[in-house]
């Protein structure tokens, strides 16, 4: 499905109902871009699934959204067959 959606001059966007609705359970957004492509999709709070995952390395916040980042990317690249 594909939205038209305006943008205030503060860059306010709203999602439509129909799409909020699939998006109930989640707190958060991140909106990707890729080129002149924006991505925006339902995350889940880090912080929920932190605890699952044990090291001794320290990551800068920059080290984190990059991973992150290139986390979607990936998984995008692989559900939409397109090579990263």
């Amino acid at each position: 499905m594909i939205y038209t959606l305006p943008m205030t001059k503060k860059g306010t966007i709203t999602i439509p109902k129909k799409i909020r609705d699939d998006m109930k359970s989640y707190e958060k957004v991140v909106l990707i871009k890729k080129g002149n492509t924006y991505i925006l999709r339902p995350v889940l709070d880090f912080m929920e699934i932190a605890e699952n995952f044990k090291t001794d390395k320290v990551f800068t916040d920059q080290e984190i959204e990059q991973a992150r980042i290139d986390s979607h990317l990936h998984r995008d690249a692989k559900r939409y067959g397109k090579q990263k």
